[in-house]
């Protein structure tokens, strides 16, 4: 039996070895994946939840603005009450602002289990590969059904950052665009010409 690394376990064969490297490395990656896509979807939802405040600042502001004017029609200015009071609905509705929240907590539960696997070393027994896993896992639980597009759109991210363009899929326009809104089946993307 060869020992591949001097402060490893002796009595581990070297195909357990590459079974626990392997492992490790898929650990890290669903844990960098998983920041990442939290990370994107927080940044949406507050981006979204900033818009839907302007929108309504701006239609309130408009409707007092036209009331308070005495040469004005004021049934004019219940468009923009009214409109107003729509998006007040959605952004009530739809609640942006705790869905931020919610996936801001994900990814900082996710980033603290990385870095408490960096702090583990770079080898790993079986017995760390599961309490890793077993964490990942349980983080998860709380978490929303992941977006398709999304997720390709995290891997593609990641595959460039490790210089891996090979494993770039192609996302359509149409799916890039919506890629925050619907869960599309991503099973038959191609990955990109090299």
């Amino acid at each position: 039996m060869t020992q591949l690394i001097d402060n490893y376990d002796s009595d581990i064969t070297d195909s357990e070895y590459t079974h626990n490297w392997v492992r490790r490395h898929e650990c890290i990656y669903k844990l960098q994946l998983s920041v990442l896509y939290h990370r994107k979807r927080e940044r949406y939802f507050d981006m979204l939840e900033r818009l839907l405040q302007t929108l309504v600042t701006a239609s309130a502001s408009g409707g007092v603005a036209l009331l308070l004017a005495a040469q004005t029609d004021r049934s004019f200015a219940l468009y923009f009450v009214a409109a107003a009071a729509v998006v007040s609905m959605f952004q009530l509705a739809y609640a942006p602002a705790a869905r931020a929240r919610q996936h801001a907590q994900l990814a900082t539960d996710y980033q603290s289990l990385w870095s408490e696997s960096i702090v583990l070393g770079e080898v790993w027994s079986a017995q760390t590969c599961d309490t890793v896993q077993s964490k990942w896992l349980r983080i998860g639980t709380s978490s929303p059904p992941q977006l398709g597009a999304l997720v390709v759109d995290c891997e593609n991210e990641i595959a460039i950052a490790y210089g891996s363009r090979e494993n770039v899929r192609v996302i359509p326009v149409y799916m890039h665009a919506l890629k925050h809104i619907w869960n599309w089946n991503t099973t038959t993307l191609k990955k990109s010409p090299s």
